[in-house]
């Protein structure tokens, strides 16, 4: 499968854009956030199946169309 430079170069804009974004909003959050555990205790906890669950399609690509491949990057740089 083939995928257009151009398709991931749009891709990776985007991804950047996004993670900027993500990133100020999981600092706010995380630091107004107060349990007993402390400030991010919780969302290591909670946060790690998912996170495993994405490590494991990571070294797990689709065999599909080219749409499913640029599916794939972007869940895969983001999850990272």
């Amino acid at each position: 499968m083939n995928v257009s430079g151009t398709s991931i170069s749009i891709e990776m804009i985007i991804y950047g854009i996004l993670n900027a974004l993500f990133n100020l909003a999981a600092g706010y959050v995380s630091n107004r956030t107060k349990t007993r555990f402390g400030r991010r205790i919780p969302y290591i906890l909670f946060g790690s199946l998912p996170f495993g669950v994405l490590f494991f399609f990571l070294f797990n690509p689709p065999s599909g169309s080219t749409t499913m491949l640029l599916i794939y990057f972007f869940t895969r740089s983001s999850s990272i």
